[in-house]
């Protein structure tokens, strides 16, 4: 188990071996290899003893090749072998969790990493239940898989058992309770993670983010703004600026922001989707058309874009196409 953590060890158990070997036998170390190899053939036990011996490590090292094929592999045989270790059980949720989970784009394979990942640290915290990283990578998990409402109770566990002094951990439960709502707690952890690491444009992003969410737009404006000027090309942090201006009913400043986010981002759905409801708001339903047929030609599985288009075409008076997109919009939610 974890025989890459013992290299040093292991080369001392060798000597040992041989030491013992050579005053059980009464071998003569002083002589060269040519006399040390006879006296060796000389007696038939040690002989023998030097075959297993070889034989033994020799079968080892091939069985292992294949488990050393990469980082997953290795943690995996490791689990097998040591079932009932938090540390490995530790050590393979987060491999999984951060080397594929994180990285992969396709979300059916994304979210199965995650929930090997989540069954892994889940059985390492049963195993020791004051292990705080196990607890903090299983909130981790549990956020990216879209369950915040798990993610939270995780990430308050760890928080119980280590005293994180990374921006990282503040900024991901920050983001687990704002998504449950909990908007007070959420600024609160990002307050920490700003007075660990004030240069994370992150943290600033998000604080602003959940300001805006409990329409505290003047706050919310501050932090933005720290954001974008800590990384201009911060595209997330000028849509939110874009929604912060959307709460506040200033439409032509949220278009500006969102005009913004997608000369950095073309094609950013969100941004587009967005436009299409600011020029709804203004009653402008030409150009909310527009945008909102450029969101069904990205995601035309999109029930919700779809039903706009049908309300959209109800106000351009176009009756028969509000009716056929309405028609859509219903089907489409239907199969959901």
């Amino acid at each position: 188990m974890a025989e890459r953590f013992i290299y040093m060890p292991s080369i001392g158990f060798c000597i040992a071996i041989a030491v013992l070997i050579s005053k059980a036998f009464k071998l003569s170390t002083s002589q060269n290899l040519t006399t040390l190899k006879t006296q060796i053939i000389s007696k038939p036990i040690l002989l023998t003893l030097v075959v297993v011996l070889f034989a033994g490590y020799s079968v080892k090292t091939i069985a292992r090749n294949n488990d050393w094929e990469n980082n997953l592999k290795l943690l995996a045989a490791d689990v097998k072998s040591s079932p009932n270790s938090a540390r490995i059980r530790y050590a393979y949720g987060s491999a999984l969790l951060i080397e594929k989970g994180l990285k992969e784009e396709n979300l059916n394979v994304k979210n199965g990493f995650l929930d090997r990942s989540i069954a892994e640290l889940q059985k390492g915290v049963a195993i020791l239940p004051s292990y705080g990283e196990a607890w903090y990578h299983l909130g981790l998990a549990y956020k990216e898989r879209g369950n915040a409402g798990a993610a939270v109770p995780a990430f308050e566990q760890a928080r119980s058992y280590k005293d994180f002094k990374e921006a990282d951990f503040y900024i991901s439960s920050g983001l687990a309770y704002g998504l449950t709502g909990k908007f007070d707690l959420a600024i609160r952890d990002f307050t920490r993670a700003i007075e660990i690491d004030p240069s994370n444009p992150e943290a600033y992003n998000n604080k602003g983010l959940y300001f805006s969410e409990k329409g505290t737009i003047d706050s919310a404006m501050i932090f933005l703004d720290k954001a974008i000027a800590m990384k201009p090309e911060f595209h997330q942090a000028i849509y939110n600026k874009g929604n912060t201006f959307a709460k506040a009913n200033n439409f032509p400043a949220a278009i500006e922001q969102y005009n913004k986010a997608l000369e950095l981002k073309p094609g950013y759905t969100d941004a587009v989707l967005n436009l299409g409801n600011c020029y709804a708001a203004m009653q402008d339903y030409k150009n909310a058309l527009i945008y909102y047929r450029k969101v069904e030609e990205a995601d035309p599985g999109n029930h919700k874009v779809i039903y706009n288009i049908g309300i959209t075409y109800k106000f351009l008076g176009d009756e028969a196409n509000a009716a056929l997109y309405m028609d859509k919009a219903a089907k489409l939610q239907g199969a959901k």
